[in-house]
């Protein structure tokens, strides 16, 4: 019997992600504050005067409550992006397959084949089995009791 293969799952920091949020609402609060000190407007040039000087805790911040909501919805959405990326990282294991056809020799089920070609129900291109249930033996050991004849009919 094959061991079972277990992934471990690697469990992110949560510091770190808040840690990028908290950075990414500060710097929408201070370049809030930059616009309102300059009055004239949104331009793209604050966007690096700002991130130039981030790391000066001298500059002045206007905590406005406009200002405020702002730098809280970019971290809202910050906090969205991040969760949206872990969310959507698949877990699975690429090494070996269990319940499908890749896992077995295709020699295994050659005695579940029709001679005949055409009376075969093919599945993949290596798996076949033959549509007669005495050849291929399908569902045999559940379905033992004639009366639930109707059943195996109605699945195959």
């Amino acid at each position: 019997m094959k061991n079972l293969l277990v992934k471990r799952e690697h469990k992110g920091s949560k510091i770190i992600i808040f840690l990028i949020i908290l950075v990414a609402s500060y710097y929408s609060l201070r370049v809030c504050s930059y616009i309102e000190l300059k009055g004239d407007g949104f331009q793209f040039s604050y966007l690096t005067d700002v991130l130039n000087n981030l790391w000066k805790v001298t500059e002045p911040l206007v905590l406005t409550p406009k200002n405020i909501l702002i730098s809280l919805f970019i971290g809202m959405f910050t906090w969205m992006v991040i969760a949206t990326y872990l969310y959507q990282n698949k877990r699975n294991v690429q090494e070996d397959t269990y319940g499908n056809s890749d896992w077995e020799d295709s020699k295994a089920t050659l005695q579940y084949r029709d001679k005949k070609y055409e009376n075969n129900q093919i599945f993949t291109a290596t798996e076949m089995f033959s549509k007669d249930m005495k050849i291929s033996k399908r569902f045999s050991e559940p379905f033992r009791n004639p009366q639930e004849s109707f059943f195996t009919s109605a699945i195959v």
